[in-house]
């Protein structure tokens, strides 16, 4: 649900976000549970969603009584009813850098860590690497890294944990994915590279993108 929304919020654009409101909700528990979470967040999410004062927040998810923005927010349980969570960022994201309303499938994401040492793809026309920590990837990636962008190519590191966000600069040879996980971080480059193929628009895309990050 977390990268529909994401999705979503990417795509929707900013005349229909300045007047309507999205929210995705569900259930963690079948409809015939004694205790089943779906028609409370329904009615919760139908109640947000009748305060069209509160446009112009982007896409959210209400669930277990509470507000997610889709940028922030994280599926952390998969049992518990309260199984998302943001921390303490605003229920809302900021300003969204202008999207077409259709993505570019031919990104792919990898897993590094100490073991994992895949290849970047050749046919790929931009990667994500989730790395560890402050965004951590083995060394074995970095010549690989070099000649993708010296393609023309995307690289975006992005890291399992929270990571800060950092501007991008033109010695940078990656773009740096924040507060996204590598998931997201994988549909918002999708999105990018379906308004444009060109590197260094794609870096100003990333850049816009990252100006609302928060840590």
């Amino acid at each position: 649900m977390e990268e529909t929304a994401w999705l979503t919020d990417l795509l929707l654009g900013p005349e229909r976000r300045s007047s309507s409101r999205v929210i995705f909700t569900g259930a963690m528990r079948f409809s015939d549970d004694e205790d089943s979470d779906g028609a409370n967040n329904l009615t919760h999410a139908l109640s947000q969603a009748m305060q069209t004062s509160h446009s112009n927040r982007g896409v959210q998810i209400a669930f277990a009584g509470e507000v997610h923005a889709a940028r922030w927010v994280r599926k952390v349980d998969a049992f518990n009813l309260n199984a998302f969570r943001s921390g303490a960022r605003p229920p809302y994201s900021g300003p969204l850098p202008i999207a077409t309303e259709s993505i570019d499938v031919n990104v792919t994401m990898i897993t590094t860590n100490a073991l994992v040492r895949q290849t970047l793809p050749e046919e790929a026309k931009g990667v994500v690497l989730q790395g560890t920590g402050a965004a951590h990837v083995p060394s074995s990636f970095f010549g690989e890294i070099e000649r993708f962008w010296a393609r023309g190519l995307p690289v975006v590191i992005a890291s399992r944990c929270r990571d800060v966000a950092r501007t991008f600069n033109e010695s940078d040879r990656v773009l740096w994915a924040g507060d996204l996980t590598a998931e997201k971080a994988t549909l918002a480059l999708m999105a990018a590279l379906a308004v444009s193929n060109q590197l260094s628009e794609v870096c100003n895309w990333w850049s816009a993108l990252m100006s609302q990050s928060v840590r």
